[in-house]
């Protein structure tokens, strides 16, 4: 998982082995859900190498990692929330929310 979301995060840790990259300094080293909150500029290349499917919120098209996480991502990657409705539209992006059509 790119980017912390604790409902997410909640529901896919009690299922599957999920790490979880996040650049939210007060959330780095911390536990969630029991899994530890890595590092998502210093662990970034492992975990997305590590990963069968990559969660990722829409903050990378605002924070400007989005080009890096794809680029590292030798998986599937699953963009996650509303907001990423356009972009992934005019990109062709794969998009999860359970909240539109």
């Amino acid at each position: 998982m790119v980017g912390f979301q604790p409902v997410h995060a909640r529901c896919c840790s009690g299922c599957y082995e999920l790490k979880i990259l996040d650049l939210d300094t007060e959330n780095i080293g911390k536990e969630k859900f029991g899994v530890v909150m890595l590092d998502g500029d210093k662990n970034a290349k492992e975990v997305l190498k590590w990963c069968d499917l990559a969660l990722v919120t829409v903050t990378t098209v605002v924070n400007g990692t989005i080009e890096p996480i794809l680029e590292m991502a030798e998986k599937k990657v699953v963009f996650y929330g509303i907001s990423i409705a356009g972009v992934a539209q005019l990109f062709n992006f794969n998009r999860f929310c359970p909240r539109s059509t």
